[in-house]
């Protein structure tokens, strides 16, 4: 938000955050979140100061992004929609000088972009990176991933509707002051998270810019009014220049200081969504249980849902290989179906009304001559398994089971 005082910028930055905050996790996908912050910023900037130098390091972040996540496609589309702004001020500008001067800025950020997608291909694995983005896209898996699911606007979702509102209020009733670009993507980005919540923080970011570059305009004192005139917004807007001012004396970054203690505290209080640890909690991960497995080697493949399968590869990799991990795409849609089958057994009905053609978990089993089983205590596969005579229970504590097969071989 350059340009934008304290005052908005403060707690339109808090809101955003709050927004994005319910999809935090040590996960890629938070680094995507930075450098789209981060693309967007030095657009801004570009903007602003009319300087090509502050979009150098633009193809340096696109190397990071591309070798860290899928995400860096969001980052081309940035550039894209700053792209298509320019070029429709070009094809209303009637002025000679302004039109060339339009032409030349739009002919240096496609050679920008350009420049951009190729930074991209210096990753291990070079140009399959955007097919294999729109592979991705495609998956039919993506529609039975909570996180890919629209929004849930009956619980956990307070910060995005207040966001969706502020923005709705100050294009409503405010005069448009906000960048075309910047407007358009926005809007694209709605749509976009009120299909799949996870690009919500993205879309948290946009309107944070549209809602601050609409509130500038508002919210600026008359300069012909007395300070005893003054509303109450206007003495405060007063009172936050005055806080920037001593900010770029002392360069304290007091307001970004505390943005970040306040994000810290409500990660640290449980208001993400996901496990934020600094270890592995063994109330929510099989800790004792694959020390157990390492302990007395179990023999064969092993088979674990897809959340306990990323703890198995960090714990029990490079002795066993995971059946399936949250890595879901990875896998494709076979074996994510097939995993589904498993770990919902007992909620076959509810499966069923999905039109999901679905195999035997045993059949599944053999398949992949699956030997042993580390399976959460509560899931319905594992009630199925104590009754089952072809498993054998040979471990069990408050969170975790253990079943190995049932034959001469065990």
């Amino acid at each position: 938000m350059i340009g934008s005082s304290t005052m908005i910028a403060f707690p339109l930055t808090l809101l955003a955050g709050s927004v994005a905050g319910i999809d935090w996790d040590v996960r890629p996908g938070i680094v995507s979140q930075l450098l789209f912050i981060v693309t967007l910023f030095t657009l801004q900037e570009y903007k602003l100061t009319k300087d090509s130098r502050a979009l150098y390091k633009l193809p340096l972040i696109f190397i990071i992004w591309a070798n860290t996540h899928l995400g860096f496609v969001l980052g081309l589309v940035t550039i894209g929609f700053t792209i298509l702004e320019r070029y429709l001020f070009f094809t209303s500008e009637k002025d000679f000088v302004s039109k060339t001067q339009e032409r030349r800025e739009i002919v240096f950020l496609v050679s920008l972009l350009g420049i951009c997608l190729l930074a991209t291909l210096l990753n291990p694995n070079t140009y399959q990176l955007i097919p294999y983005f729109a592979r991705v896209a495609s998956l039919e898996q993506n529609d039975y991933i909570g996180e890919l699911m629209s929004p849930n606007f009956h619980h956990e979702l307070i910060n995005y509707e207040l966001m969706l509102l502020l923005l709705i209020a100050s294009l409503a009733f405010l005069q448009r002051k906000a960048e075309l670009g910047i407007l358009l993507m926005t809007f694209i980005f709605l749509i976009v998270s009120l299909h799949s919540k996870r690009f919500s923080p993205y879309f948290a970011f946009l309107a944070t810019i549209v809602i601050a570059q609409q509130l500038n305009s508002a919210i600026v004192p008359d300069p012909r009014r007395t300070q005893s005139g003054q509303t109450i917004i206007e003495k405060l807007y007063g009172l936050s220049l005055r806080l920037d001012k001593g900010e770029k004396v002392f360069c304290s970054g007091v307001p970004a200081l505390l943005v970040a203690i306040i994000m810290t505290l409500m990660i640290i209080s449980g208001y993400t969504s996901r496990v934020v640890d600094l270890g592995f909690s063994k109330e929510k991960f099989p800790v004792e249980a694959c020390n157990f497995v390492k302990q007395h080697e179990l023999p064969g493949n092993l088979y674990s849902s897809s959340y306990w399968g990323s703890y198995a590869i960090f714990s029990l990799y490079p002795r066993y290989k995971v059946f399936f991990d949250t890595r879901h795409d990875m896998y494709g849609d076979k074996i994510f179906f097939e995993a589904l089958t498993c770990d919902y057994l007992k909620n076959y009905k509810t499966i069923k009304d999905l039109d999901v053609h679905l195999e035997d978990p045993n059949t599944i089993f053999d398949k992949y001559q699956v030997n042993w089983i580390l399976i959460e205590k509560e899931r319905p596969l594992a009630q199925v398994l104590k009754k089952d005579k072809e498993w054998i229970k040979i471990y069990s504590d408050e969170v975790a089971m253990i079943f190995l097969r049932n034959n001469e071989a065990n």
